[in-house]
Parts: structure tokens; C-alpha cells; sequence
């Protein structure tokens, strides 16, 4: 040491950090931040920081967080790799899983409405009822998920059951359909809730060779389930002096609809002259039923109108009731 007006080291060795934290293990600090899934490694990781009175010593270490907080690590390694399927996970089970919600999904975008199928939780709990306690990698899970398959093949399959929060009898095909008839062709239905996509609704696949055939007042019906909702909105775009004869919408809208009657083998009525002319007797007055819910029908949301499109790299057409 060589002290001046200032202090000087010379021959002085460099110190490793890491000395430090092994020398001195029972006073460092360890703080663990940032929990996430590492698909490619097929772990939980986390990132490590190590401090000797406010010294650091490591930071941003990643490390197993397996090793730390074993619980949440197998939470995340459920809810990353297996619900969310970001996982290099072998088996049958997450794709007919995943196809099995998606059906389950189209009666919620028959009927408009998030409460059919179960959410996130409710799956990571099917799987960590099923999974033993420490398993909260790949490798790990692949090794129990060959044994336990041999005993049971299906133990990992979720049932519909499972994926339902309750019964929709509202979305069955009598209310909403499959198939449209068309020339006496079925073509598909479509069916997609997503608001602010221009296929929300439901979607008619209709090939080139039955374009000719399509008829705007039978698509204008759309399907039974959307009918009442249909009408409703024309009620409350009807023009004040007219609507609040109306009053109550919903009660009117209900009411008017169960005046379709349609024998089987029948063809439905052009919707908007029906409309029209029931509109127009109950009224009781000198009423233009055709006018006024023709100006209706400009006030219409997106997915309640009758659209065609022509579909991509495709020489088919969707008629589009969105």
C-alpha cells in the first residue's frame, strides 16, 4: 500500500463475485423475480438476484424456479404448457382437449354470449388434480404421462362435462342450425362472436355455381335464435311516433314473431314485407309499416343484416348474415 495525498493498491488480485456469494452464502440476499415458461428448455424460469449489503453480486441470473417455489412453478408449467398448449408436450390429449372447447366455443357464438365455456381456472384445475405434486417440467411430465396413459388412456382427456359451465339448450340446432337449404342444396353455417371482425355473425358458404340462387328477403330471416333479436332492434329503430306503440319492445317483439307460422315444407314470407304488414295492423292506424321499417333497417347492428362476400383463393361466395 502506498499512501500519498491519495491511497494507492498495487498487486492486488481481482476478486470473483462468486467468491463472495459462496464464502459469505449465509449473509447474501436473494431475490427471484419474474416467474415465466421457457417453452424451448421446457421449464419455469426465474431471474436471480444476489446482494451483500446492498453489494450486487448476480443479477438477473436465471434459474430453475422449481427449485425455489416448487407450487407456482407447477401452476405455471400447467397453465403456460398445457392450457395455453405452449409446449413441446407429446400425446393425443391437448389437440382433441383444445378441439373439444372449440365446439363447445361455437354455442357461445350461436347465442352471442361468454358463459358456456369454463374458464381458464377451471382447466388448470382438471390438469393439477390429475398431475402429481413436483411436476413442473417437460421431461417430467412426459416420464409420468407415459405410465399413468398405460393405466388409464384417457386420464388426460377432458369430457364435455368439464369444458361446460352449464347446459345451453338455446344453441341446439332447432334455434340455430347447422345447414341452410338452398336450391335444394344444405350449405354450411358458420357461426363466429367477435364484434369488431367483419365475419362476426353467421356466415353462409355458398359455391359460385348457387350464387344465382340465393334469395336476399330468405336471408334477411337469418336463423330462428336470431330472429327475435332481429326484430326487437327494427322495433327500436322504428321512428318515434311509431315505436312507442311498441312500448314495451321486447314484450312487441316477442308477440309479433309468434304470429310466424310456417307449415313444414312452407317457404318463409319476404321478411321485410311480413314485417311490414304486421307492423302496419298493429299499429290500428293509417301507419307505412314498408317505410318506416325499411328506415329501421338502416339502424341495424353489424351481425343482424344479410351481407355476400366472395371468398378468398376460392371460387365460392359467403353470403354473410353477420
Amino acid at each position: 500500500m502506498i499512501e500519498t495525498a491519495r491511497v494507492y493498491a498495487r498487486m492486488v488480485a481481482a476478486v470473483d463475485p462468486g467468491w463472495i456469494e459462496s464464502a459469505a452464502a449465509h449473509l447474501v440476499k436473494r431475490v427471484y423475480t419474474e416467474p415465466h415458461w421457457v417453452r424451448s428448455r421446457g421449464f419455469v424460469s426465474a431471474y436471480e438476484t444476489v446482494t451483500l449489503y446492498g453489494l450486487t453480486l448476480a443479477a438477473r441470473r436465471r434459474v430453475n424456479y422449481a427449485n425455489i417455489a416448487p407450487i407456482e412453478a407447477r401452476e405455471i408449467f400447467v397453465r403456460e404448457a398445457l392450457v395455453a398448449g405452449n409446449g413441446e408436450v407429446s400425446g393425443s390429449f391437448l389437440a382433441a382437449n383444445r378441439a373439444l372447447i372449440a365446439e363447445v366455443a361455437q354455442l357461445e357464438a350461436r347465442i352471442r354470449r361468454r358463459d358456456i365455456v369454463v374458464d381458464e381456472t377451471a382447466l388448470v384445475n382438471f390438469y393439477a388434480t390429475r398431475i402429481p405434486q413436483g411436476i413442473s417440467t417437460v421431461a417430467a411430465f412426459e416420464s409420468w404421462r407415459v405410465k399413468a396413459e398405460r393405466a388409464d388412456a384417457r386420464v388426460l382427456y377432458l369430457s364435455r362435462a368439464d369444458v361446460m359451465e352449464r347446459e345451453a339448450p338455446e344453441a341446439g340446432p332447432a334455434h340455430f342450425p347447422d345447414t341452410l337449404e338452398v336450391g335444394g342444396n344444405e350449405l354450411p353455417l358458420v357461426y363466429r362472436f367477435e364484434p369488431t371482425q367483419a365475419d362476426d355473425g353467421v356466415t353462409l358458404v355458398v359455391p359460385e355455381p348457387l350464387l344465382d340462387l340465393l334469395d336476399a328477403e330468405r336471408l334477411a330471416w337469418l336463423v330462428p335464435g336470431m330472429r327475435l333479436e332481429k326484430i326487437t332492434e327494427l322495433l327500436r329503430a322504428l321512428p318515434k311516433a311509431l315505436r312507442k306503440l311498441f312500448v314495451p319492445v321486447p314484450d312487441s317483439a316477442r308477440a309479433i314473431l309468434s304470429e310466424l307460422t310456417i307449415k313444414p315444407g312452407t317457404p318463409l314470407p319476404p321478411f321485410h314485407e311480413w314485417l311490414a304488414q304486421v307492423v302496419t295492423r298493429r299499429a290500428g292506424r293509417d301507419a307505412d309499416g314498408l317505410a318506416a321499417c325499411g328506415a329501421a333497417h338502416s339502424g341495424l347492428s353489424a351481425h343482424e343484416r344479410a351481407r355476400r362476400r366472395r371468398a378468398r383463393r376460392s371460387r365460392r361466395r359467403r353470403a354473410r348474415s353477420s
